[in-house]
């Protein structure tokens, strides 16, 4: 072993040691505790004192699992939390001493406050990918995020960023991912900022409060190749600032989209997934402006869609995947995608949709999982 790793090692179990002491001191306390309560007469006491001991334990236990693969991080440049509480300020300052890092996940962790994050930012300089799912992190907590500028991925999912912690991310040159489904107080205002991230390839603002007026900013992004709109408050109108997207591969557009909107999708002739199960709006009309799009191969049709929407889909001949979500279709419509050369799998939901897919189109396979 190298004299370098040698004093890494050490260096982890010396911490570990500090923590692990600290915990035993802990649940020494406890057990006195549970003693002398056990005196009582009080069911209600014991089971009180049960609980604190249990807990200590299982943070006992957690706390041994972090310094553990902090130790083997030491010999990788990936190193995931996930889903472990426990983690302290002190832990993520330790981390930062990582400087090889180049992957960090902490989705569903807690303990730690924006002081602890901003140590990460101290310290880990070749960091690329920084995952901070559902954790408790806000906008003080991105203060700072500008010193990563190796950082190409960040996943912020559900978590409380506002338009406010968005405007941290602007001098982030290398970023090209940026997730941000079910952060519900991210706004158009938010998506100002965002437009000048002009290294995105991949968008997800699924779940957010953004609008039309959003997109203005987001046409902006021409190297954008993944775009999910899902569940968002933009209508036909912030389409048609989408048309400057010619790279944009991977597109879910949200219910508010209708006919009209689709003149502006087809236009995006490099998309070859398309995802527009909740565009409940849109009627086969709207999907002859599909045809232009000859890339399709993966597409998941509107909710509810009827005989008449096959009558278009089956015109998308490069199809290898569709999505029927509650289709309305009969055998007699269903008969018309025979004519796909390239179809493999439909997602069939709905009262018996999926025993006729495969009754009616014999050697494709039909199953409700998701395809998009």
């Amino acid at each position: 072993m190298e004299k370098g790793e040698n004093d890494t090692m050490k260096l982890d179990m010396a911490a570990m040691k500090r923590e692990l002491e600290a915990v035993k001191r802990e649940l020494s306390l406890t057990r006195r505790e549970l003693q002398a309560r056990g005196k009582e007469k009080s069911v209600e006491h014991k089971s009180r004192a049960l609980d604190v001991a249990t807990e200590m334990r299982r943070s006992h236990g957690e706390r041994k699992e972090i310094w553990e693969r902090i130790h083997r991080a030491s010999h990788s440049t990936s190193l995931s939390f996930r889903g472990l509480s426990g983690l302290s300020n002190a832990i993520l300052g330790h981390i930062s001493t990582m400087t090889h890092l180049e992957r960090l996940d902490l989705t569903g962790c807690s303990g730690f406050s924006a002081v602890g994050i901003k140590h990460l930012y101290d310290g880990l300089s070749r960091l690329e990918l920084l995952t901070l799912n559902r954790t408790s992190i806000s906008d003080s907590s991105l203060e700072g995020i500008g010193a990563l500028r190796s950082l190409q991925q960040l996943n912020l999912e559900y978590t409380d960023v506002t338009d406010a912690g968005l405007a941290h991310l602007v001098n982030l040159p290398s970023l090209t991912s940026l997730e941000l489904l079910g952060c519900r107080d991210v706004t158009s205002a938010g998506i100002v900022h965002v437009g000048r991230l002009r290294s995105l390839q991949e968008l997800i603002l699924r779940r957010t409060r953004v609008a039309s007026p959003g997109m203005a900013h987001v046409g902006q992004l021409t190297g954008l190749r993944h775009f999910d709109l899902g569940e968002t408050e933009v209508t036909d109108d912030g389409l048609q600032h989408l048309t400057s997207l010619t790279k944009l591969t991977v597109l879910a557009l949200p219910c508010g989209i209708t006919d009209a909107g689709m003149v502006c999708v087809g236009r995006l002739q490099s998309i070859h997934c398309l995802n527009l199960e909740e565009a409940t709006r849109v009627t086969h009309e709207g999907l002859r402006h599909l045809t232009s799009l000859t890339h399709l191969s993966f597409f998941a049709a509107p909710a509810g869609m009827g005989d008449a929407g096959i009558e278009e889909i089956k015109r998308l001949t490069d199809l290898v995947s569709l999505g029927l979500e509650n289709a309305t279709v009969t055998k007699r419509g269903l008969k018309g995608l025979r004519s796909l050369p390239h179809l493999k799998h439909v997602k069939a939901s709905g009262p018996g949709l999926q025993r006729m897919v495969k009754a009616t189109l014999p050697g494709v396979e039909a199953d409700a999982c998701t395809i998009l």
